[in-house]
């Protein structure tokens, strides 16, 4: 935290704020002229005199507020400021800061959104070239993409992280209420029907029978439901949604072999917390499963309808067929580090 403001001042408390900056600034013995050479935008004299005056309410922490990020956001989408594939230190390069090696302490404001793009790709990524002590203090939404659902008899995708920690120095995260850290939901089981797409924009699964096929449903944008998936009347296409998408129906043309249909899956879509989308309807009731609401697991179909996409950090639905199966929930944290701390107010949806 800053040195005081005002009062008198030791060499001791100076040194216990610069010290971690390293070389000469973390060894006895040490006097005010070395301080000469600290970083220029901590606002000490580089050169003449220098006072203990000059330090009060000095820092050797940088303090970036909700203005900086919004003044380095994405074109908005449906009115949301936002960064996608976030890479912690590029976006602080954005704001003009030039020093990895710094503290910051990072407050991300509310209704703002970082956003993975796949599931490769979390939506925040603090790198190890980060290599100091960092707060992350988050009221807005951190979230992972979600996975595609299964086309029919093939599995569904693993759901993406939402915050990937690389760097080994200390993290402390603060998610504030109202707040989202949440990963991916995993893509609905490809049955004869397809398997739905997880929250967080999963695209659903496509049918792949013989006949009264349907397409998968998109990935929703940002606070927007996924599409429908595509069928017909004997295999219809799961319903798009605010968080997984509905599983599709599977059409069995009354028993006969080689001769059935597949409705695709919904698409999952990125609405905090998010309704799940109802599964298609199949003919002789082969329905597909109801996706995942909020937080939780995508529904199993009925016979051979697609397994429905999870919530956000949950699994998709399971079909019936044992070669195939439901994509996993993505992580809301994903990290080896062990100087990690988290104080969770909000929501932290995925595992940690």
């Amino acid at each position: 935290m800053p040195i005081k403001d005002s009062g008198s001042l030791t060499l001791t408390e100076i040194h216990t704020e610069f010290a971690s900056i390293g070389d000469n600034f973390g060894s006895k013995p040490y006097s005010l002229s070395e301080y000469r050479e600290l970083p220029a935008d901590i606002g000490l004299p580089t050169s003449g005199a220098i006072a203990f005056s000059d330090f009060y309410g000095k820092s050797n922490t940088i303090y970036v507020t909700g203005a900086d990020w919004i003044a380095i956001s994405s074109a908005a989408i449906n009115s949301l400021n936002n960064i996608q594939d976030c890479n912690l230190w590029s976006a602080l390069q954005l704001m003009g800061y030039d020093n990895p090696d710094r503290r910051y302490d990072v407050t991300i404001p509310a209704n703002y959104y970082l956003w993975g793009s796949t599931t490769s790709k979390a939506g925040l990524t603090i790198p190890a070239s980060m290599t100091n002590t960092l707060v992350i203090r988050n009221s807005g939404n951190i979230i992972g993409k979600g996975g595609k659902g299964g086309n029919s008899n093939k599995s569904g995708a693993a759901g993406g992280p939402a915050l990937e920690i690389l760097t080994t120095a200390a993290v402390t995260i603060i998610n504030n209420a109202g707040a989202y850290i949440a990963a991916g939901g995993g893509g609905g089981d490809g049955n004869r029907g397809a398997g739905g797409g997880g929250a967080g924009g999963g695209v659903g699964g496509s049918g792949e029978g013989t006949d009264h096929n349907g397409a998968g449903g998109a990935g929703g944008a940002l606070n927007a439901s996924g599409g429908n998936g595509g069928g017909a009347s004997q295999a219809g296409g799961g319903r798009g949604a605010g968080a997984g998408g509905g599983g599709g129906g599977a059409d069995n043309e009354n028993g006969k072999l080689y001769d059935n249909g597949a409705g695709g899956g919904g698409g999952g879509g990125r609405i905090l917390p998010g309704v799940g989308g109802a599964g298609g309807g199949g003919e002789a009731g082969e329905n597909g499963g109801t996706g995942g609401s909020g937080n939780n697991t995508g529904g199993a179909p009925t016979s051979n309808g697609g397994g429905a996409g999870g919530g956000w950090g949950k699994r998709g639905g399971q079909g019936s067929t044992a070669s195939s199966s439901y994509g996993a929930g993505g992580a809301a944290i994903k990290t080896t580090s062990t100087s990690v701390v988290v104080t969770n107010s909000g929501n932290i949806w995925g595992t940690v």
